[in-house]
């Protein structure tokens, strides 16, 4: 259990290092952010993602960007050109997860 305890104390100011709203369970983590505006909200997020990388590596904690994903919300029907999808974590791409269910409607 203390080690639990230390883990928890560990990352417990997370969530003071960015303005994503951030969910933590275990060793895995989300942030979610909004905008009507496609090309502000990936200024915003990659901003605060810059924002997370300087915490982890003040931490010395590292993320696993080959397992890093994003997911884009949008009104359905409403065309998203992925090449300006372009969201960077630590000067890594993060790749854009594809449900394999709907990756056939794009």
């Amino acid at each position: 259990m203390e080690q639990f305890c230390f883990y928890v104390t560990y990352i417990n100011d997370f969530c003071t290092c960015t303005s994503l709203f951030t969910t933590l369970f275990a060793d895995d983590g989300s942030c979610l952010a909004k905008n009507k505006n496609l090309n502000e909200l990936i200024i915003y997020v990659n901003l605060e993602l810059q924002k997370i990388a300087n915490w982890f590596l003040s931490n010395k904690m590292a993320i696993n960007t080959s397992k890093t994903k994003f997911i884009l919300f949008r009104t359905q029907g409403k065309k998203v050109d992925d090449q300006i999808c372009k969201i960077v974590f630590n000067n890594n791409e993060i790749g854009k997860f594809q449900d394999p269910q709907t990756r056939h409607r794009q």
